[in-house]
């Protein structure tokens, strides 16, 4: 979307054209068929022109006499009407890259990359949707995240600029929003606060849609301070209050009038006892000796300057140093030095309370004659647990954001059941888990098997998966199946080489221990992969992917 600026036009015959006239001739001139005066054929006369431009503007219950055309007026129409179409193409190309940002849509509500080229929003009703999640790269495979993230540039307004999402092949699939909110960068997609003004009830799967943006106008400056306003009228009088109390006449007793044990009541003496209640001492001055209660009770002393004790125990002070016995500390809050979060605290040589600083990232914890300190972890190789999961009636179990930090990545399986006799397959993925590759030759590997003490061999060639066992009976007890995979720097793009070994049972046939070594059959940068059936599901079982640091 972008915004139609506009200028005065003024016609040959010297009639200046009103704001809501140019409003009207913009709406009118948009409506028409730019094909019907821009080509420069004979038949495209001023005339005829006029004479379109007039038709819409009847449509709408504006005739000639409206805006006063004729043919004196219509050179000048024409020149305003050339202009305007110049403007409005212009803007347009400026506010979206003229045809917009070609993206796919993706069904899917949740907080998430929707992949390379494709866009989602939070809500399956369109309109209804608060954020849209799209992709840093477009549809051509251009990187645009730069621009993606200057859409909430102008925060000086509620609205930082409009969206228009509509269908290349359907256009009446469409939605209009506004950026309301900041553009949040979500490691590989950018995440819009928008609200939504007007569209479709829904966008089509898949489908391809072209992306409008156009950035709102910044605040302007705060216009001057207009002048005082009139003196409201004066308000009404208010109703007399109650007659007040008689005051003593000449010679009057004051206890004539008011209770004077009652007055004493209120008085505090200098001597003897008295409750005080609800009273605030200012700056007082008290004894060393100050009875709290009763004077069997706890009694209040003072020690020395800054000391004090209740019944001979010393106060502990917010400052000073001072020693504390079977005390219990709840939620103390320790300061020594300048602290911060991951500080580790230790007690030194000498018994003093010491402070070592939070490390860097990956570093360990070492010691040095019983100092502690930080250190560089050690070289590649290092193992790190970096997933779990558990099945439960499970179609598949997936593994997703494989990265180059790790060269070769080990999953133990551990106590599978099968809900019925299958094979358990892997695919990978190089879109992080949107799809698995499943091309009916996107696999090859060679397989060796040991069914009850005999071996034997297989290989393939071209497949849409890898087996990683025969068909294995349901069950319980030795009917479960446990194994390992190995799966080789699947980052780099390369024939992603994948190894397993697992053990499981078959009714029939007994025992059996397969051990596979495959791979891609075309270079890719793997990032996913996923362990299934062929049929049925993963009743239980346990699955935990370890990583081996690459340096």
């Amino acid at each position: 979307m972008a915004n139609l600026t506009h200028q005065s036009a003024t016609a040959d015959s010297g009639t200046a054209y009103t704001e809501a006239q140019w409003s009207q001739l913009l709406e009118a001139m948009t409506a028409l068929d730019p094909s019907t005066y821009l080509d420069g054929s004979s038949k495209k006369t001023v005339g005829y022109l006029l004479s379109a431009v007039q038709s819409v503007l009847a449509a709408k219950g504006l005739t000639a006499a409206d805006w006063a055309m004729n043919a004196e007026d219509s050179a000048g129409l024409w020149v305003a009407l050339i202009e305007a179409n110049k403007r409005a193409i212009a803007n347009v190309a400026a506010g979206s890259g003229a045809t917009g940002w070609t993206y796919r849509f993706d069904e899917t509500t949740s907080a998430a990359d929707p992949g390379s080229g494709k866009f989602r929003l939070n809500n399956a009703t369109p309109v209804s949707a608060t954020a849209l999640y799209i992709d840093d790269s477009d549809g051509n495979g251009a990187d645009i995240s730069t621009l993606l993230d200057s859409w909430d540039d102008i925060s000086s307004s509620t609205v930082r600029g409009v969206i228009l999402i509509r269908g290349i092949d359907d256009p009446t699939k469409w939605l209009f929003a506004n950026v309301t909110g900041s553009v949040t960068d979500s490691t590989g997609y950018r995440t819009v606060a928008i609200t939504g003004v007007d569209g479709s009830t829904s966008l089509t799967n898949n489908a391809s849609y072209s992306i409008f943006f156009a950035p709102g106008g910044a605040k302007g400056s705060t216009g001057d301070t207009g002048p005082q306003g009139d003196t409201g009228p004066q308000g009404a009088t208010g109703d007399t209050g109650p007659q007040g109390p008689v005051g003593p006449g000449s010679g009057d007793m004051l206890a004539s009038t008011y209770d004077a044990a009652a007055i004493a009541e209120q008085l505090v003496g200098l001597t003897a006892a008295q409750t005080m209640t609800n009273k605030t001492l200012t700056s007082p001055v008290i004894g060393t000796g100050l009875e709290l209660g009763h004077a069997s009770d706890t009694t209040l002393a003072r020690i020395a300057a800054g000391r004090a004790s209740i019944e001979g125990a010393e106060i502990a002070t917010l400052t000073g140093t001072q020693t504390l016995t079977n005390k219990t500390l709840t939620s103390p809050a320790i300061n020594v030095g300048s602290d911060a979060e991951g500080d580790i605290y230790y007690r030194t040589s000498g018994g003093a309370f010491a402070r070592l600083a939070a490390g860097s990232n990956d570093e360990v914890l070492t010691l040095t004659l019983g100092v502690p300190s930080w250190a560089a972890a050690a070289g590649g190789g290092a193992t790190a647990l970096i997933a779990s999961a558990t099945a439960s009636s499970s179609s598949a179990v997936s593994f997703t954001d494989l990265s180059s930090d790790y060269f070769k990545y080990v999953l133990e399986v551990d106590a599978l059941r099968l809900s019925t006799g299958a094979t358990v397959r892997l695919r990978t993925s190089t879109n992080n888990g949107s799809s698995y590759d499943s091309g009916a030759s996107n696999y090859e590997y060679v397989q060796t098997r040991n069914q009850a003490g005999t071996l034997s061999g297989s290989r393939e060639s071209g497949n849409s998966e890898i087996d990683l066992t025969g068909s294995a009976t349901s069950g319980t007890g030795e009917f479960l199946i446990y194994g390992s995979v190995e799966i080789y720097n699947p980052s780099a793009t390369t024939f992603t080489s994948i190894r397993s070994r697992f053990r499981w049972y078959h009714g029939a046939s007994g025992k059996s221990v397969d051990w596979t070594d495959g791979h891609r059959a075309s270079a890719a940068d793997v990032d996913a992969f996923q362990i299934f059936p062929d049929g049925g599901n993963f009743t239980s079982g346990n699955f935990r992917l370890y990583g081996l640091k690459a340096s």
